[in-house]
């Protein structure tokens, strides 16, 4: 009861010391929220061959470019659908793994 009573008396310590140290920080939110909004929504890399392409074939007239841009739409539409820019999950689950497996070499030695 008491080991209990321990634990729950450090976890509200360090509760309050983590809103001391918010309190005492000001920390500007909206200059933080673009920037973090922005890795959340990764885009793929075929977005920007895409968009190039379909303005090249539609703002300009000529058969040239539609020469040129229907394949960059093409091109852009296969990479958006093979490919995916890496997130902020994936960033995460390959960092636990790298950390389990330097857990297990310090286990080892």
């Amino acid at each position: 009861m008491k080991e209990n009573a321990k634990k729950i008396h450090a976890i509200s310590r360090s509760i309050e010391d983590h809103a001391k140290f918010l309190s005492e920080t000001k920390i500007d939110v909206g200059s933080v929220k673009k920037p973090l909004q922005d890795t959340m929504k990764s885009r793929s890399p075929g977005d920007g061959l895409l968009r190039a392409g379909f303005a090249l074939t539609v703002l300009s007239p000529d058969p040239f470019t539609d020469a040129v841009g229907i394949p960059m739409m093409a091109t852009g539409y296969a990479l958006k659908k093979t490919r995916s820019c890496i997130g902020i999950k994936d960033i995460t689950i390959e960092l636990n793994e790298n950390l389990k497996t330097l857990k297990n070499l310090k286990l080892d030695l």
